[in-house]
Protein backbone atom coordinates (compact mmCIF):
# COMPACT_ATOMS: atom_id res chain seq x y z
CA UNK A 1 0.00 0.00 0.00
CA UNK A 2 1.18 3.53 -1.19
CA UNK A 3 0.18 6.23 1.64
CA UNK A 4 -0.11 9.71 0.93
CA UNK A 5 -0.06 12.97 3.67
CA UNK A 6 -1.94 15.96 1.91
CA UNK A 7 -2.35 18.93 3.59
CA UNK A 8 -4.25 22.06 3.10
CA UNK A 9 -4.41 25.73 4.35
CA UNK A 10 -7.03 26.14 7.03
CA UNK A 11 -7.84 29.87 5.65
CA UNK A 12 -8.77 29.53 1.92
CA UNK A 13 -9.16 25.36 1.86
CA UNK A 14 -6.29 25.59 -0.64
CA UNK A 15 -3.96 22.47 -1.15
CA UNK A 16 -0.36 22.90 -0.07
CA UNK A 17 1.52 19.70 -0.70
CA UNK A 18 1.63 16.12 -0.65
CA UNK A 19 4.39 13.59 1.03
CA UNK A 20 4.21 10.26 0.11
CA UNK A 21 5.28 8.03 3.57
CA UNK A 22 8.17 6.09 2.63
CA UNK A 23 8.30 3.56 5.20
CA UNK A 24 5.42 1.07 6.05
CA UNK A 25 2.59 1.89 8.19
CA UNK A 26 1.48 -0.63 10.85
CA UNK A 27 -2.62 -1.04 10.37
CA UNK A 28 -2.76 -2.15 14.09
CA UNK A 29 -1.49 1.18 15.08
CA UNK A 30 -3.03 3.24 12.88
CA UNK A 31 -6.45 2.18 13.72
CA UNK A 32 -5.67 2.90 17.22
CA UNK A 33 -4.17 6.53 16.57
CA UNK A 34 -7.17 7.21 14.16
CA UNK A 35 -9.13 5.72 16.51
CA UNK A 36 -10.56 3.48 13.71
CA UNK A 37 -12.53 -0.02 14.93
CA UNK A 38 -10.97 -3.08 13.78
CA UNK A 39 -13.23 -4.04 10.98
CA UNK A 40 -12.25 -0.24 9.09
CA UNK A 41 -10.20 -1.15 5.69
CA UNK A 42 -8.32 1.46 5.79
CA UNK A 43 -8.72 2.53 2.53
CA UNK A 44 -10.41 6.00 3.04
CA UNK A 45 -9.29 9.33 3.72
CA UNK A 46 -8.82 10.17 7.62
CA UNK A 47 -7.58 13.36 9.18
CA UNK A 48 -4.84 13.91 11.15
CA UNK A 49 -6.04 16.27 13.93
CA UNK A 50 -5.54 15.52 17.61
CA UNK A 51 -1.59 15.46 19.39
CA UNK A 52 -1.86 11.63 19.08
CA UNK A 53 -1.57 11.62 15.36
CA UNK A 54 0.14 14.66 14.86
CA UNK A 55 2.97 12.70 17.25
CA UNK A 56 2.56 9.65 15.11
CA UNK A 57 3.20 10.64 11.71
CA UNK A 58 5.90 13.20 12.79
CA UNK A 59 7.81 10.20 13.59
CA UNK A 60 7.43 9.21 9.83
CA UNK A 61 8.19 11.78 7.75
CA UNK A 62 10.51 14.58 8.06
CA UNK A 63 8.65 17.68 8.70
CA UNK A 64 6.54 19.50 11.59
CA UNK A 65 2.95 19.25 11.27
CA UNK A 66 1.41 22.86 12.24
CA UNK A 67 -2.09 22.21 12.78
CA UNK A 68 -2.98 25.85 13.60
CA UNK A 69 -2.24 26.71 9.87
CA UNK A 70 -2.89 23.38 7.91
CA UNK A 71 -5.49 20.44 7.89
CA UNK A 72 -3.72 17.51 7.36
CA UNK A 73 -5.34 14.06 5.66
CA UNK A 74 -3.46 10.52 5.22
CA UNK A 75 -4.62 8.84 2.15
CA UNK A 76 -4.20 4.70 1.16
CA UNK A 77 -3.59 4.84 -2.51
CA UNK A 78 -3.47 1.08 -3.70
Amino acid sequence: MKWVISWFDKETEEHVGDYEVDCQLDIGELRNILNLSENDPICHVYPIDNDLSVCYFEKKIPTKLNLKNYSYFLECCQ
